[in-house]
């Protein structure tokens, strides 16, 4: 089994812990998804940022296109630390969910993108040059093509502490009582 880190951003780990799971990258189709990230954003930073209509659309093309060629997927690492996933920012390096790699049952990414052709072949080969140049090994990175519950996480990065763990621990407890209720 191999340790993987989902890296994410600060505001994205309220709506990670409220929803349960960690959802795929390049999910947003529309300009009202994008408002939505948007609002948690400024909520989250106290700004007033706010992507102009042109960005949005832009936003949305991209995933779409990462959607069609090489699909949807949750991405890990095995490094200590993912520039692509921060931006660089190292203040951000906690902020990650640990799981086994067996667990979820992850793949390897290099093995995954030696499966693609074409157009495939190429966008995945851009997006592992963009991630060298930010620092990253894309040879360490572990994808899933499910979403993955943080029941699954391990006790380190976002639950480290020991209150943010037992916080962890009750709310699974309540979904596993709320689906044998159901």
């Amino acid at each position: 089994m191999t340790q993987l880190r989902h890296f994410t951003k600060p505001h994205h780990v309220g709506k990670i812990s409220t929803d349960g799971f960690i959802d795929f990258e390049t999910t947003a189709t529309s300009v009202k998804e994008l408002r939505k990230e948007d609002k948690r954003i400024n909520e989250f930073y106290g700004t007033n940022f706010k992507r102009t209509r042109a960005e949005c659309q832009l936003q949305i093309l991209a995933n779409k296109h990462a959607r069609q060629t090489t699909g949807t997927w949750v991405w890990f690492t095995e490094e200590k630390f993912c520039a692509t996933a921060n931006n660089g920012n190292t203040d951000s390096s906690e902020l990650y969910f640990e799981f086994d790699s067996a667990d979820i049952c992850a793949k390897r990414w290099i093995d995954v993108k030696s499966t693609f052709k074409g157009k495939a072949a190429y966008f995945a080969e851009v997006l592992d040059s963009a991630a060298r140049e930010m620092g990253d090994n894309p040879n360490k990175y572990w994808v899933c093509k499910k979403r993955v519950p943080i029941a699954l996480a391990k006790q380190s990065g976002v639950f480290a502490t020991q209150a943010l763990w037992d916080i962890h621990v009750q709310i699974v407890e309540m979904r596993r009582e709320l689906a044998k209720a159901a």
